[in-house]
């Protein structure tokens, strides 16, 4: 199955019990509140949201379903950055600096929360800088002349080691 199927409302009502499914997990694990979860969600009702937790049949929009395609790639990416959910709930509330050209001060969260689409697909976008900038920084370690392994060296074979 691929995006396509978002396009029709037969391939929306198939996918969207899941995406839901995959959407609460992933908002659970990104630890937003109740609030947050509604404006990812297109600014939908407190009881809408009450109701498709309750077992209410879930049918989401285009619109809807991209959202959670797209708080599922956030959630993916801070996971390979962070390993952890602490350290993505960190950085997703996390004031940046007022000149930031993309948060301006506010926090990613409060961002998606002020932008919607817009936002998500912005903070998604910082999240994929961050991880290239990461991976480029440690791409040439195995070719760093600095850095001698204690196998290769023979003051590193000799040096007191210390336990853990």
């Amino acid at each position: 199955m691929n995006v396509d199927c978002f396009s029709s409302a037969e391939g929306r009502a198939l996918v969207s019990p899941s995406a839901y499914r995959v959407f609460v997990q992933d908002a659970a694990w990104l630890r937003l509140d109740d609030f947050m979860c509604r404006s990812v969600l297109g600014d939908i009702s407190a009881e809408e949201l009450a109701g498709w937790d309750a077992g209410e049949k879930v049918v989401f929009t285009r619109d809807q379903l991209d959202r959670v395609v797209l708080i599922h790639s956030i959630r993916v990416g801070l996971e390979h950055l962070f390993g952890c959910a602490n350290g993505a709930s960190e950085w997703l509330t996390m004031a940046h600096a007022a000149e930031d050209p993309v948060f301006a001060g506010r926090t990613p969260s409060q961002h998606i929360v002020c932008e919607g689409m817009i936002g998500l697909y912005q903070v998604l976008k910082r999240i994929d800088a961050l991880a290239k900038d990461i991976t480029s920084a440690l791409g040439d370690f195995d070719n760093d002349d600095s850095y001698s392994s204690p196998s290769s060296d023979s003051a590193w074979a000799n040096a007191p080691r210390l336990l853990h």
